[in-house]
């Protein structure tokens, strides 16, 4: 029985990138992100004060199942000259039980919240509902890249 339990808890944890998988946060907050090719993932956000909201950012995803990182590279320009940095703006959390069902988590970093990030649950209904967004063709018509200070 615990077994089945265990093997259950796991199948229900695991996300399987098949399209958009969507999140949810407690004050309306979701975020979506889309698989390109190779490392290459689309991230969109919304309900979140932030010059970021709303755009399609395009990252590079790193590290192993639950402790993926989705960054993006920027130029930072000093008086000293220029210089390449990352921003990671999706970090993988533990996951967690909602109503009863054991869900992936993630934390969401942006320019007004860079440090502690926003946690977000994995929201079975929202992903279902967002596979027809196409993040990537939107990033191709209009691509944007944040600005960080």
């Amino acid at each position: 029985m615990k077994m089945s339990f265990l093997f259950l808890s796991l199948i229900f944890s695991i996300r399987v990138f098949a399209g958009v998988s969507a999140y949810t946060g407690t004050s309306g907050q979701k975020l979506f992100i889309e698989e390109g090719d190779k490392d290459t993932f689309f991230i969109k956000f919304t309900g979140v004060k932030s010059a970021w909201e709303n755009m399609v950012i395009k990252t590079t995803r790193t590290g192993k199942p639950d402790s993926y990182r989705y960054a993006f590279q920027y130029i930072l320009e000093l008086s000293s000259g220029k210089h390449d940095r990352t921003f990671t703006i999706v970090v993988d959390e533990r996951p967690t039980l909602v109503a009863g069902t054991i869900v992936p988590q993630v934390s969401l970093h942006n320019q007004e919240n860079p440090r502690d990030g926003m946690k977000l649950t994995w929201d079975k209904e929202l992903t279902d509902k967002s596979q027809e967004i196409k993040l990537a063709e939107e990033f191709k018509k209009k691509p944007y890249f944040p600005e960080v200070d």
